[in-house]
């Protein structure tokens, strides 16, 4: 069976963590939704040699793309999985799932006795839900053990409490069942308990299913402990089944909220010059998956706020079915979005959903920094074959020279390793051997490659030198860099044509070729890194060449004005006011005179 490369390269990378897994066709429409306790396990499974099930068979040929969204436990896995399934309907999920909604309980606090009930839907009707619960046997199990602890109402009698006593409401006669004679039902049927004393036995049940065990589970553990000890194996098996049914079924969810809300958790993470926000979408108390973004962080935003506010600017013009509210790590200026509220969450449901959508941020960021290396992997195959390269040319040097007619000279080297540049491997070189004004390239790469290899070492030696220019610019460098049996080549501007030692014809590569996109980053970084030294080097020289000619301004009083202005232009553009409290009255009027 032939499979899909990429996808085959991203599931191996996915994390071993719960969550839900999407598969996608070519046209980008999803084939099948699956749960998994760890992700990267169970979608290998898929990639296997032997598939034994035709239907598995028939959906991974058409894989070529997949998605996931990492929860805490394999229930909200479980949950999760139901509610994009339901919402999307794939292709190979609709045979095999019924239309089931897991199970609640429901505690009726209005009432003066509540009582609990098992329920498959919430509704607005003021009632206490939790869950939901995807094992059914180990939510009775607990709830009888619950039960044992904590007695309350099951019965169908409505009772309301007057004068002193409890009147049932209904056409049951108010006798005491038989789970009042075995301690497991307070009675308030024949007024056996006040509703404010029955109101603390319901506050104990709320923490219970609010997951505050603590106490209960460490009691199970040593009522088992101690009937081992004592040989009574029964007892113990049996607090044994209560402690696993516990703590299977007090597995806390932030899937699904009871309230029937509207709103997107946004949180991000930073990397790389990049910022990577994720969208968690919750409609109608139901989350229904994410949306991951990348946004170019070039102008090194690190304030939280306005990277969420400059991500929902963007974002949210093109939200057809936007949410009532947003809800976000951080405050920002703004308290509503287009009539969307905008929250900052601090406790609760709110801010475990942040944490899910910041792990599922940090997980899309790893995805992508893999995808971007593959990308990278490919290029370098492809520069590897386009120059015929004995090698992978993981480490690539590129030089380029700038000067203003000859005047300033310098040399710029940027290195790439693994297609990525490597800035702390940026070097600068001022030109010795040129006198000034003397304009000769050729001489000044000479110059600059001579003294890269006389400082090179065998750890940093390069796989690949480009030199930003065309044949005689490379015909200048050959014989220094062929004794090093270093492979080269130059990259002209004009029709990007790619130049090689003893080859008379230039190469073109095709415009969509991932190694010419490399290569042009490579040399524009070096063009880029070059330019900008020469332009500081120029700068510094015009401004210390105005100031020498100035009479009355000495190397001290030179330095306390760039000091203070920063240049020519910002003593003339400053104030008679600001200049004297730098230097003296006649100083002054020099430099109004002569500037």
């Amino acid at each position: 069976m032939s499979k899909p490369a990429r996808t085959n390269n991203l599931y191996k990378n996915l994390p071993n963590k719960p969550g839900v897994y999407l598969f996608f066709d070519e046209k980008h429409e999803l084939l099948y939704v699956g749960k998994a306790k760890n992700l990267r396990n169970r979608v290998a499974q898929y990639f296997q040699k032997n598939l034994t099930r035709p239907w598995i068979y028939s959906m991974v040929k058409q894989i070529t793309a997949m998605d996931f969204t990492v929860v805490r436990n394999e229930v909200e896995a479980l949950v999760l999985e139901n509610n994009l399934i339901k919402e999307r309907r794939p292709q190979f999920n609709i045979r095999l799932r019924d239309d089931k909604n897991y199970q609640y309980i429901k505690l009726a606090i209005n009432d003066d006795f509540p009582r609990l009930t098992l329920v498959r839907r919430p509704t607005q009707d003021r009632a206490k839900y939790f869950g939901p619960y995807t094992s059914g046997l180990d939510m009775k199990k607990t709830l009888k053990m619950l039960r044992s602890l904590i007695p309350y109402v099951t019965c169908a009698n409505v009772m309301k409490w007057q004068n002193g006593e409890t009147k049932v409401v209904s056409k049951k006669t108010p006798i005491p069942c038989l789970y009042w004679h075995i301690k497991r039902c307070p009675a308030p049927c024949i007024s056996a308990i006040t509703p404010e004393e029955y109101q603390k036995n319901i506050e104990g049940i709320i923490a219970f299913l609010q997951g505050k065990t603590d106490e209960l589970e460490k009691s199970l553990a040593q009522q088992m402990e101690v009937a081992s000890k004592h040989q009574q194996f029964e007892r113990a098996a049996t607090m044994r089944d209560k402690l696993v049914a516990l703590r299977q079924t007090m597995v806390t969810q932030q899937i699904n909220t009871v309230k029937d809300i509207s709103l997107d958790a946004v949180n991000y993470t930073s990397g790389h010059g990049k910022n990577y926000v994720c969208v968690l979408q919750i409609r109608f108390g139901k989350m229904l998956g994410k949306q991951c973004f990348t946004l170019d962080n070039k102008e090194n935003i690190a304030a939280s706020a306005d990277i969420l506010g400059s991500f929902l600017d963007q974002y949210y013009p093109t939200v057809a079915a936007p949410p009532t509210e947003i809800i976000l790590p951080c405050k920002i200026e703004a308290e509503s979005w287009q009539q969307i509220k905008i929250t900052a969450a601090q406790r609760g449901y709110k801010r475990d959903l942040l944490k899910a959508a910041a792990e599922n941020a940090e997980e899309y960021r790893k995805q992508q920094q893999l995808q971007f290396d593959w990308d990278k992997q490919e290029a370098l195959a492809s520069l590897q074959k386009a120059l015929k390269l004995k090698k992978l040319p993981q480490r690539i040097e590129c030089y380029d020279i700038s000067h203003t007619f000859g005047d300033q000279t310098v040399g710029g080297l940027a290195t790439f390793i693994g297609g990525r540049p490597e800035k702390s491997q940026y070097k600068r070189f001022e030109i010795k051997e040129l006198v000034g004004g003397q304009i000769d390239d050729y001489a000044a790469l000479r110059e600059v490659i001579g003294r890269r290899i006389k400082n090179m070492e065998k750890k940093n030696r390069p796989d690949l030198i480009i030199i930003d220019g065309g044949k005689g610019q490379l015909s200048a460098v050959l014989p220094a860099v062929e004794k090093q049996k270093i492979a080269v080549c130059a990259l002209a501007k004009r029709i990007e044509e790619i130049f090689l030692p003893g080859r008379k014809t230039s190469i073109i590569l095709p415009a969509d070729s991932p190694a010419l996109y490399l290569i042009q980053q490579v040399r524009d970084e070096a063009h880029r890194f070059a330019i900008g030294y020469h332009r500081t080097l120029r700068s510094k020289k015009q401004v210390k060449s105005a100031l020498d000619t100035i009479p009355g301004i000495g190397s001290v009083a030179k330095k306390k004005l760039l000091q203070r202005f920063g240049s020519a232009a910002g003593i003339k553009q400053a104030s008679g006011k600001d200049i004297l409290e730098v230097v003296n009255e006649k100083q002054m009027k020099s430099l109004r005179e002569n500037l």
